[in-house]
């Protein structure tokens, strides 16, 4: 399967094709249904390994904290509190 690639500016500039009212729609015994479904153990804890920073994420992508609250549409602050530890 080829991966198709985009700049940084195409990403932010493509809207999101979610379905919104969709997402409102599902419940937890539909999430926990898809995890069975995807072959994951939906009672299985967090592990600490699984976790991926904000930090990381957004250093990967180039991003500056500005620019990676506003595309994922949470305040500034608080992505700030999340990549200091800060609940």
């Amino acid at each position: 399967m080829a991966k198709s690639r985009m700049t940084l500016a195409e990403a932010l500039a493509t809207s999101a094709r979610i379905d919104l009212s969709k997402v409102d729609a599902t419940t937890d015994a539909d999430i926990r249904r898809h995890m069975v479904e995807d072959g994951f153990d939906p009672d299985e804890d967090i592990r600490d390994e699984d976790i991926i920073s904000p930090a990381r994420i957004r250093k990967r992508l180039g991003m500056s904290q500005r620019t990676f609250a506003g595309a994922i549409k949470v305040p500034l602050s608080t992505l700030q509190n999340w990549e200091q530890g800060r609940p």
